[in-house]
């Protein structure tokens, strides 16, 4: 009876209120918009404008990451996040209606008939200027183009649509993957042709654009081997013709520091082709942009270090595999590899920071600590503001003092390193890497100022990443850092941008050392005797001595100081030039320097030949 009474007047409130306020809750017809209002100019801007935002869905979260990049050799999951496992490893759990997949192909395929919409409603427009619906009508190919090139790679035979449909369908099949491609290039040729060669809105879709995801597409389809993608012999002749367009053009040019690509403050540089727009405001930004986030290392678990706003919020959805990390750059040769990644990190949790004891663990083996290295028992190992990047470089040389094996990491344990030569070349890298760890043991000097750290690192790792560190170091205010490392002219020179390279012949050089009263010997000697370092102002004499590429032809050389000591004194040198068949060099400064000789002959690079010079302290 109690819950009864309850009940009967619960249901008396409710009808008081309904009766006390229908006045506002009546409803007046909202004004409805026809498919007629995109016949019109405005209509048509506002279609295209939100045509581009299924764009965003691929650019600005992590779930494209997974489907694109897991899987792969260059990228594997990381240590958290779920449903990746199976995307990973190509596991029985990866099935059709796996939210991700689900989201993609929602997306893609809205976008697709938003655009197919639009195409048909401007081609029925008798209000558009002929201009405007040429434009237009390229525009919304270029979108269409673009998100059936997402799909037929992610999942080959897809249906494909052309025209809009106002009317709910159900009976869409498969097309084979040669018609979607077809569709992709018919829509990206118009574009290109009609499309301004600068947009007149940020973001929006131009011939250059077009013609860069033109060239893609072609290299897509003509690099398949077995698949049945429609692909031509003219394929790969196509993917230069719309390259060089994009290269041509004037509109864009290389960044001066490749590692300006990854700064945040540098959006819209000059190397951006095509740049998918998101906005500040919520209700219309979705999950907004965070690609930038899924490529942080994981650094919150190292001592003396705590996740702040400065570092970033370092997500593990995916990692680079060894793959990567070990053999995709020439690390000689190629910056580009020290400019991907973050390589310092500034101690910023002082409850964290470790302390010397009696038994020290580095990882590897216990040890007593060296007082005459700074390692004192009960003191700190390093101060607020640190890098403790030092440990990690000699437990490199400690994996190699081992092994000097490379295990392929994706390949069932093959080896990478079959051959002798592959043993020696890893041989000499740990040699190199233990005496530039030699070099950093200034780091452990009570009278080591930031200065002298900052100089060794730089010396260490051998880029201008450490010209950066400089300003990061003042920002901090932690010390007064002298730039004098910074202040020197590098012009350096690449044989690779000067000649085309067909290295089809051999080069032998001969290099003889001497000095202090010491007879020409060979350089090999001199390293075996000097425990791998050359010593100060001593004559380096290399003699082009041996060639088995015919006559005429010109030998060139170049000589490349490296190190802190080179650079305070502006002779890092690195210039390509033509000095006959015998050149004469100095060691003046430390550092594992090194020279080049090459044989140009008619207008090709045709032979190489490096020796390298590693001259010790004094």
């Amino acid at each position: 009876m109690k819950m009864k009474s309850v009940y009967c007047y619960m249901l008396a409130g409710l009808m008081l209120f309904a009766s006390s306020c229908s006045s506002w809750l009546s409803e007046d017809d909202a004004p409805v918009m026809s498919y007629d209002y995109y016949e019109t100019e405005a209509g048509v801007n506002a279609a295209i404008t939100a045509a581009y935002g299924f764009l965003r869905w691929g650019v600005g979260g992590e779930r494209f990451d997974v489907l694109t990049e897991l899987g792969t050799d260059l990228f594997t999951e990381g240590e958290d996040g779920s449903n990746r496992e199976s995307y990973n490893k190509y596991a029985t759990q990866l099935n059709p209606d796996d939210g991700i997949l689900y989201e993609m192909w929602e997306n893609h395929y809205k976008g697709i008939s938003d655009a197919n919409i639009a195409m048909q409603k401007i081609r029925d427009s008798q209000d558009l200027l002929e201009s405007v619906k040429i434009q237009s009508y390229a525009e919304m190919q270029f979108i269409r183009a673009y998100l059936y090139f997402d799909l037929v790679q992610q999942f080959g035979r897809i249906p494909l649509v052309t025209e809009g449909s106002f009317e709910i369908r159900t009976d869409f099949k498969r097309a084979p993957i040669a018609d979607v491609y077809n569709v992709i290039i018919s829509d990206l040729r118009n574009a290109a042709e009609n499309l301004p060669e600068k947009a007149s809105v940020l973001g929006r879709a131009t011939r250059y654009s077009a013609a860069h995801l033109l060239a893609k597409v072609y290299l897509t389809r003509g690099s398949a081997v077995k698949d049945a993608r429609g692909q031509k012999a003219t394929d790969m002749d196509s993917t230069l013709y719309y390259a060089e367009q994009v290269i041509n053009s004037g509109a864009y040019a290389l960044q001066e520091n490749f590692s300006s690509l990854w700064d945040i403050k540098n959006q819209g540089n000059s190397e951006a082709v095509f740049a998918v727009q998101f906005t500040t405001e919520p209700m219309f930004n979705g999950d907004g942009n965070k690609q930038h986030l899924y490529w942080l290392s994981w650094y919150e678990d190292q001592p003396g270090m705590l996740r702040d706003i400065e570092n970033g919020r370092p997500y593990r959805r995916h990692v680079a595999t060894k793959k990567t990390m070990d053999d995709l750059f020439d690390r000689l040769h190629d910056s580009r590899f020290y400019k991907s990644f973050k390589w310092v990190y500034y101690a910023n949790n002082v409850s964290t920071l470790p302390v010397w004891e009696s038994l020290s663990y580095d990882g590897n083996v216990y040890f007593t600590p060296d007082p005459s290295k700074g390692q004192i028992e009960g003191e700190l190992k390093f101060q607020h503001g640190d890098t403790a990047i030092y440990y990690t470089m000699q437990e490199i040389v400690n994996r190699l003092e081992t092994s000097t094996s490379v295990i392929a990491p994706v390949d069932d344990g093959r080896d990478l390193t079959p051959r002798n030569i592959d043993h020696q070349r890893m041989t000499n890298w740990k040699n190199r890497l233990k005496s530039k760890l030699e070099d950093l043991e200034v780091l452990f000097s009570e009278d080591c100022t930031k200065d002298d750290a900052i100089q060794a690192w730089y010396g260490f790792f051998n880029h201008d990443y450490w010209g950066e560190q400089v300003t990061m170091a003042e920002s901090y205010a932690v010390a007064s850092v002298s730039k004098s490392v910074c202040d020197f002219f590098d012009g350096e020179q690449y044989i690779e941008e000067m000649y085309p390279m067909r290295l089809v012949y051999q080069c032998d050089v001969s290099c003889k050392v001497s000095g202090d009263g010491w007879r020409p010997k060979p350089i090999r000697e001199f390293l075996s005797m000097w425990r791998h370092y050359l010593p100060h102002n001593f004559e380096i004499r290399c003699e082009m001595e041996y060639t088995d590429c015919p006559w005429p032809y010109k030998i060139l050389w170049k000589v490349k100081n490296v190190g802190p000591e080179a650079e305070r004194k502006n002779q890092i040198r690195g210039q390509i030039e033509e000095r006959g068949r015998t050149i004469v060099e100095h060691t003046s400064f430390f550092g594992n320097h090194y020279i080049e000789c090459y044989i140009v002959k008619d207008g090709s690079c045709m032979a190489r030949k490096r020796i390298e010079i590693p001259i010790a302290r004094r």
